[in-house]
């Protein structure tokens, strides 16, 4: 059996005979620092869906928003789950401050990386997120739910609790 997270090898041996770890890569000539100015972003992006956690994500942000009015979250991606989740934006107030920008083109999610301060990845569940790679990459600073591999990526003073909205 490959898998793609060393934290996954333990379970998958109990299925397998042989377990090979295959980190996961992105291409670097892609995903690259353009050194641009940055906006005051936090950048998300993946599927609308609810192992995402965007929900918590827009509650956590409005709590970061009362002390913070001059950023913005923009979330890229599209899923079964937009409704909802323009539902509760208007419902935190958040209308203007938080945008779901849909699914990019690579050009537009290498712009988005680009220009945004911050990455934030607020998933319950992954395996090794690529998104990660992609934003440090691009220069992003960038902060994660303890989830997958992340610790396999990140120190841990940039490792957030799960279904956290206070940090």
């Amino acid at each position: 059996g490959f898998c793609i997270s060393l934290n996954m090898v333990e379970k998958m041996k109990s299925n397998h005979k042989t377990v090979k770890y295959v980190p996961n890569g992105i291409d670097t000539n892609v995903f690259h620092n353009q050194k641009k100015k940055r906006k005051k972003v936090i950048l998300a992006v993946g599927s609308l869906k609810k192992e995402k956690s965007f929900d918590n994500l827009i509650m956590g942000f409005n709590k970061f928003y009362n002390k913070n009015k001059d950023y913005e979250l923009h979330i890229a991606g599209e899923g079964h789950l937009r409704l909802e989740l323009e539902l509760l934006i208007k419902e935190e107030g958040l209308k203007d401050k938080v945008h779901l920008c849909g699914n990019l083109d690579l050009n537009e999610l290498i712009d988005e990386y680009n220009s945004a301060e911050c990455f934030i990845l607020s998933s319950y569940t992954e395996g090794f997120p690529k998104v990660i790679l992609e934003a440090l990459f691009c220069g992003c600073k960038v902060v994660a739910t303890d989830v997958g591999s992340v610790k396999d990526i990140l120190p841990q003073k940039y490792i957030i609790p799960n279904n956290s909205v206070a940090n």
